[in-house]
């Protein structure tokens, strides 16, 4: 478990990693999941969210597609109580990207969101970090999922 989110009436989220198959080339992801939702369900069914590291392509081993870094906790102004991704990517033109993802508990419910420009700096996480209100998932180095 990498952590949990809180919630008012019902169970915290559990911030989870894993794969929603076994014996298959599926990427270890993150999940956000309270127990009072029910069961978990398989794959597709139950949403998953990039692991933080960089991922890059399994055709050639080099060619750069994604990185994260990932904070949980109290870590950016206005969505506190959030699993927070810095994100850099390529997009299907080849262009290079960045964005910051907020996975987040408003009113028991997990909502997704993801923050328009001007993006807030990763230092106001980090320094967040520093006072001890939120804490960064480590990340991996991986190959795309084929």
């Amino acid at each position: 478990m990498l952590g949990t989110l809180r919630a008012a009436r019902k169970a915290p989220y559990l911030i989870l990693e894993g794969r929603g198959c076994r014996e298959c080339d599926a990427n270890t992801s993150i999940y956000i999941y309270s127990i009072s939702d029910g069961p978990m369900r398989n794959e597709p069914g139950q949403p998953r969210y990039a692991y933080p590291g960089r991922e890059v392509s399994y055709e050639d081993g080099k060619t750069f597609l994604y990185e994260a870094r990932v904070f949980v906790g109290d870590c950016l102004p206005g969505n506190d109580n959030a699993v927070v991704w810095y994100e850099r990517f390529r997009t299907e033109t080849g262009a290079l990207e960045t964005g910051v993802f907020v996975a987040s508990v408003r009113q028991d419910v997990l909502r997704n969101k993801r923050l328009g420009k001007p993006l807030p700096p990763i230092a106001r996480s980090l320094e967040r970090v520093a006072a001890g209100r939120c804490r960064e998932l480590p990340g991996i180095d991986r190959h795309s999922e084929p």
